[in-house]
């Protein structure tokens, strides 16, 4: 029997949908009430009701055995799950399941809302909790894991099963990610030569999609000037003889603000709260695994937790037991601190700019921002990451980070100096600015065309670009802006969302095309130099080619071949001075067009000719296509660039 103590337990007497109390209940109350006993202890019961389809866990309040009749009939309420959660889920019911079904427990009649209730005389939470505790001993849980489950068993197997054998990775990419999940940067790895996924960098941790590929990758970051945590060859929860320290488990990890959930193929099968290092695992039989996996990965593990029964963790242990929420929700008070101050920075750029009637203020404060995850990096972690952020390349190309950090030119957040050989002075933008550059934010679509208005006057001397042209500053490098242009160029970016509207329909609304014609197929355009172009991405090579000063023929024909070119009309769309040809293909997935380009590539096999074929995927890297036709000095092109931004820039500098 459960003591009395000095706590009024509620619970919740509803019998039905309409929320009235149970027969039952109406009728004890009746009963005490007509005789006076309001004051006298009357004795009831609890018991586990595992067959309650909303919790397995469920404890009803029930009148004693000893008043007849079964469980369903003698039922008078739930204890509410809040209580349970506060006494730990598992401990009424292991408690009741060691009775042989039922707890005596005590009841009186209390003053209620509107009128009198009945309510348990129980210990508080903590108390009851910890005498339960003692009585079941320390044996209660892991009795229950001494034989694996079905479904242990196959884990265990699958713990071993890889899904996939790689070949061994000699290069890797690194980008520096910022995450929605959580206010923290990590460092996406990826297979250089194939793009293939390899895994996380967060926090300091290596977190991989195939755990056998740890020491290789590891070396890898390691000469990039990545560290990562160390393998930790002797934790404090010793490792298992069956999955020593050499073993690699088939783990993936979900990352969290305050916890790591372990998953095999999908299935949780362990959490560790980042805060008390408890780690909470579904199976004492899959326990080994995962402390080898944390001890890889150079997580400490310090504490093991259990459920009551195997695979019982979402039901049976609190939430709170296995996350900081504490600490969550002091990052989220302190983000919202943190984008306050950042936004009333970026609205006053913004203003300052002259730009605030297409980046509005609602539209600045309607957008999803970040702060926590810059601004509360350790030094050390803010270097690596501002290191590998990719957007600075694509908009800024070749540039020098400088040992100092500072706040944004724009919003505020904290980024790397950097210098660049598009601005005569030193620059420095946060990552989330960056990133919103490259892939716009707004979308609006008569406001974007605004924008790409402005921004094709300024960067692009009015005429029309591809969406593609927008990663990168189109800025001449022997006239270099002054930084309060760079500012404006870049927030006009903010304005434009990428493969959000119809591009070509977006430039026609922007005011392009006073003599161009859209055909079903294409768009009829002039190139800078004259040259008639059949689409935009034939455009950008040929003002890529004018602009460098690369000689080229438009439209030359190929020679004259027996099956691949019989009439000699078959034409490519460049030739250089050396007799290089180079191809467009703007339809590759068309199939009466890919047999077209198959014969090409036959035709210039066949004759001996070099052929550079392109694709919208490579516009953003020609100079790098045509690195070995560049001079070194541009002469003999009538290129020019846009007058607008110099003027710009001349301002600014009178200005500055």
């Amino acid at each position: 029997m459960l003591p009395p103590g000095g706590e009024r337990w509620r619970f919740s007497s509803w019998g039905g949908d309409d929320e009235t109390n149970t027969p039952q209940y109406i009728a004890l109350l009746a009963f005490l009430e007509e005789h006076q006993l309001e004051h006298v202890p009357i004795e009831l019961a609890l018991v586990h009701r595992a067959d309650n389809d909303y919790n397995p866990n469920a404890i009803a309040v029930v009148t004693p055995a000893g008043s007849g009749g079964d469980v369903d009939s003698r039922h008078l309420g739930y204890l509410p799950d809040s209580d349970l959660w506060k006494v730990g889920m598992g401990l009424i019911p292991d408690l009741a399941d060691f009775a042989g079904g039922e707890i005596a427990c005590t009841g009186l009649v209390v003053e209620g809302y509107e009128s009198k209730a009945i309510a348990l005389s129980l210990p508080g939470h903590a108390e009851l909790a910890k005498a339960i505790d003692d009585f079941l001993g320390p044996d209660r849980v892991r009795w229950r894991h001494s034989q694996p489950t079905q479904k242990t068993e196959v884990a265990n197997a699958d713990l071993r099963a890889f899904d996939e054998n790689h070949e061994p990775v000699s290069n890797i990419t690194i980008s520096t990610e910022l995450s929605f999940r959580g206010p923290f940067r990590y460092l996406r790895v990826t297979d250089a030569a194939s793009k293939r996924f390899l895994g996380d960098v967060d926090r300091g941790h290596l977190f991989l999609k195939d755990e056998r590929e740890r020491p290789n990758v590891s070396a890898l970051l390691a000469a990039a000037g990545v560290p990562v945590a160390e393998v930790i060859q002797q934790p404090v929860i010793p490792l298992t003889e069956e999955w020593p320290i050499t073993t690699a488990p088939n783990i993936h990890t979900h990352r969290k603000v305050d916890f790591l959930s372990f998953h095999l193929r999908g299935v949780l099968i362990a959490q560790l709260n980042l805060s008390t290092r408890k780690l909470w695992v579904e199976d004492n039989n899959l326990l080994g695994a995962t402390l080898c996996y944390a001890a890889r990965a150079g997580i400490e593990v310090r504490e093991i937790g259990l459920p009551r029964a195997p695979w019982g963790l979402v039901n049976e242990v609190h939430p709170r037991d296995m996350r900081d929420q504490d600490f969550r929700d002091s990052l989220v008070e302190k983000q919202e601190a943190s984008v306050e101050r950042m936004l009333c920075r970026l609205v006053a750029s913004v203003q300052a700019a002259g730009l605030d009637d297409v980046l509005s203020e609602g539209a600045i404060m309607a957008e999803r921002w970040r702060a926590d995850d810059i601004n509360s990096e350790p030094l050390s972690l803010f270097r690596v990451h501002e290191v590998f952020v990719a957007p600075r390349q694509q908009l800024f190309g070749a540039h020098t980070l400088t040992a100092r950090s500072k706040r944004c030119r724009l919003c505020g957040q904290r980024g790397f100096t950097f210098k660049s050989a598009l601005c005569v002075e030193p620059l420095t933008y946060c990552h989330q600015c960056l990133e919103r550059a490259c892939r716009g934010m707004i979308e609006d679509r008569p406001i974007a065309a605004r924008a790409l208005g402005m921004l094709g006057q300024l960067e692009f001397d009015g005429v029309p670009m591809l969406e593609a042209q927008l990663d990168a500053l189109h800025i001449n490098t022997a006239s270099p802006l002054h930084a309060p242009v760079i500012d404006k160029l870049l927030m006009l970016r903010f304005v434009i969302r990428r493969r959000k509207f119809p591009w070509t329909y977006l430039l026609e609304e922007a005011g392009f095309f006073p003599g161009g014609l859209r055909l079903g197929w294409g768009t009829l355009i002039r190139a800078r130099d004259g040259h008639l172009c059949f689409s935009l991405g034939e455009k950008t090579v040929c003002d890529f080619l004018h602009q460098h000063g690369i000689k080229h023929d438009r439209e030359p024909f190929y020679p004259i071949d027996p099956d691949f070119n019989p009439h000699g009309l078959r034409r490519a769309d460049w030739k250089l001075d050396d007799l290089t040809f180079v191809e467009f293909w703007g339809m590759p997935n068309d199939p009466k067009y890919a047999a077209k380009m198959r014969q090409k590539r036959q035709l210039a096999q066949r004759r001996g000719l070099t052929l550079i074929e392109l694709t919208e995927r490579e516009l953003p890297t020609l100079p790098t296509v045509f690195s070995e036709w560049l001079p070194t000095t541009v002469t003999g092109t009538s290129w020019v660039w846009s007058r607008a931004v110099t003027d710009l820039n001349d301002e600014s500098g009178v200005n500055g």
